[in-house]
Parts: C-alpha cells; sequence; structure tokens
C-alpha cells in the first residue's frame, strides 16, 4: 500500500516486549525484524515519501527494553533531523529507562 498526501506523523515504539511498533498516523505498518525503521518506511516499496511527513512521535519510555527503547528514539531522532521535523514537538527527546543503564566492559575482552 502507498500513502498520499502531507502533514502524516509517524508514531514509533520500541518500548515493550512485543517489539517495534510504527504507525503512520493510524494505520500500523508491517514490521520485520530485520528491517530497519527507515527500511519500513522507505525501502525497496515505500509508503511514503519524505514530504508527507510532518511530525514524528516517539515513546520516550519508560521502557522495558533497554535497546529497544534507545533504538527507537535514535531512529526518531535521525529521522525528524533528517526531514526537518519535530519529535514529539521538540527538536529531539532522550530515552527514559525504567531504571539506570548497566554497561559493562565486554567479556570478550582479552587480557595479556
Amino acid at each position: 500500500m502507498r500513502y498520499n498526501g502531507h502533514d502524516m506523523k509517524i508514531h514509533i515504539d520500541g518500548t515493550d516486549e512485543s517489539g517495534l511498533k510504527i504507525q503512520l498516523d493510524q494505520e500500523k505498518l508491517p514490521i520485520h525484524s530485520e528491517r530497519s525503521v527507515i527500511e519500513s518506511l522507505f525501502g525497496a516499496e515505500p509508503h511514503i515519501e519524505a514530504k508527507d511527513i510532518s511530525e514524528i512521535e516517539v515513546n520516550e519510555g519508560p521502557g522495558f527494553r533497554f535497546t529497544g527503547t534507545r533504538q527507537s528514539v535514535v531512529a526518531a531522532n535521525a529521522l525528524a533531523y533528517a526531514l526537518g521535523v519535530t519529535v514529539n514537538g521538540k527538536p529531539f527527546v532522550t530515552p527514559i529507562y525504567y531504571k539506570e543503564p548497566n554497561i559493562t566492559t565486554s567479556r570478550k575482552t582479552k587480557t595479556t
């Protein structure tokens, strides 16, 4: 399906355990785990054209999926910047996590 029209909003949510959700206005887009947000929207079979997007909305969190929350917010910020539109009515947003990230050094690091 191809959309024709302007002033469309992209809604992105990667905060819960059910995975990434992307909607154009109120219609869900098919998302496959091997495809990125950008590919899903503007890929080989584009659903929309860049000029049709007026705003991006993203669930900033708190999210139970650290990586999904981070990826959806980064994708929303990058897409909004590239298209010259706002994300949640602001120039950019930051993710909100349900707890402090626990990022450690890689266990694969070899010691000599």
